[in-house]
């Protein structure tokens, strides 16, 4: 998408579209404490904060938002360079661009709840379908109902929770009514800041804090991000099974020195289900028939191939993209200031509790109205975000980095392989 494309936006809608866009990376955060039916399963309430701006934003601000929350998310979660950029772009696209068309020309007929569930079942559509095509394969189309009946859950709740909150937010009815809008004659009822309380302050700190970044501390975001590149050309050049798990071992030592969270549980379902999938493509000798599936040699080595494949990509992603990166020109100034807001409404989260969630962000958004809109003009300082140490420990950052570089690249070259 050009930017020129939003050279027409004012400073104001572009500030307005940062803030939102902050408050989709907050609420990604945020859903973390609501229960869950089932692991691994995310409601999208992300998505939250696109429903209540359908009646508001331009169209170039509403596409705006959707670059922004899948940019921000990639680079929060440090997925900017897997496949999972792909698959939550594609959802995002395709879900805002269904949400704003009925929106459009059938707000009449349907509501946000509705808006909420359809733009769900898009999203899951085009996600269950990249999965079958890259990942999964076709004979995996058994997982469609059930990835469908998740979507219907998560749109029934986020539409839901749109809903109420457009009717009973005190900030959003002041959003509203600040920007002149009193013609969409919203019913509101008892607002939210009236049923909560303030939440006791807990001893244990919800302030943000750098996790220990070896890398991160030592190299810039730009020098990490190409090195980055680097690496994923050699790891997806690889085939050789035995050399992509020493590779894939390499790149589990790169996220942990990056400090970085691993969710073992979910790379483990990830590979088994890939490995279980491609067993029904048989390939080579058969080993063992279990309930009459034929469990072939080369279906199974291809699918760990393909599953380390897939995780080693997010490995790398993990580990070398960092939030801090600048991008160049407005929509980079835009993306600096989502952060500069996520990173003040985050500092506010010890405040946010699972029963009363709805009332107490509301609470947050009201009482902290100075948080709202921040300058387009701030970008991140990557000094003040990265803790650059003495020149000894920049150089073996640098050496180590070389140094997990030629592992990678090297491995292939080695006559054992």
């Amino acid at each position: 998408m050009k930017e020129r494309f939003f050279n027409h936006l004012t400073r104001d809608q572009l500030q307005e579209v940062a803030f939102f866009g902050a408050l989709c990376l907050f609420f990604s955060v945020i859903e973390y404490l609501v229960p869950k039916p089932v692991p691994f399963f995310r409601l999208g309430l992300a998505n939250l904060p696109i429903l209540l701006v359908l009646s508001v934003f331009l169209p170039k601000q509403i596409a705006l938002l959707a670059l922004l929350k899948v940019l921000g998310q990639a680079l929060v979660n440090g997925t900017l360079a897997s496949y999972i950029v792909l698959f939550s772009a594609s959802g995002t696209i395709v879900s805002v661009a269904l949400m704003f068309l009925l929106h459009r020309f059938a707000r009449k007929h349907i509501s946000l709840l509705g808006i909420g569930i359809a733009g769900s079942l898009a999203s899951n559509l085009v996600q269950v379908q990249l999965s079958l095509w890259f990942i999964f394969g076709q004979q995996a189309w058994i997982i469609v109902p059930v990835f469908l009946g998740l979507g219907l859950v998560s749109g029934f709740a986020v539409g839901m929770a749109a809903h109420l909150f457009s009717r009973h937010s005190l900030w959003y009815k002041d959003f509203i009514d600040n920007r002149g809008l009193q013609y969409l004659n919203i019913t509101y009822g008892e607002p939210f800041v009236a049923q909560s309380k303030p939440a006791k302050r807990s001893r244990k700190s919800w302030r943000l804090s750098a996790r220990w970044d070896f890398f991160g501390n030592n190299l810039s975001a730009l020098t990490m991000f190409v090195w980055g590149l680097v690496l994923l050309l050699a790891f997806v050049l690889q085939q050789n099974i035995t050399v992509r798990a020493v590779q894939l071992a390499v790149l589990l030592l790169l996220v942990l020195l990056a400090g970085k969270k691993i969710q073992f549980g979910y790379f483990l379902v990830l590979a088994l289900s890939i490995s279980f999938f491609n067993l029904f493509l048989p390939d080579g000798k058969e080993l063992v028939v279990i309930a009459g599936l034929s469990i072939t040699q080369g279906a199974l080595l291809d699918g760990l191939n393909k599953s380390m494949a897939i995780i080693g990509m997010v490995f790398i992603s993990l580990g070398t993209v960092r939030k801090s990166l600048k991008i160049p020109g407005r929509i980079g100034a835009t993306i600096a200031s989502m952060f500069l807001a996520y990173e003040n409404l985050m500092s506010k989260r010890s405040s946010i509790r699972a029963k009363t969630l709805l009332a107490d962000i509301d609470r947050l958004l009201f009482k902290h109205q100075a948080i709202h809109l921040a300058s387009t003009n701030q970008s991140l300082d990557s000094d003040r975000v990265m803790l650059y140490s003495p020149r000894k420990q920049r150089n073996l950052a640098l050496f180590l980095a070389a140094l997990l570089t030629i592992v990678v690249f090297g491995l292939p070259l080695v006559p054992f392989f």
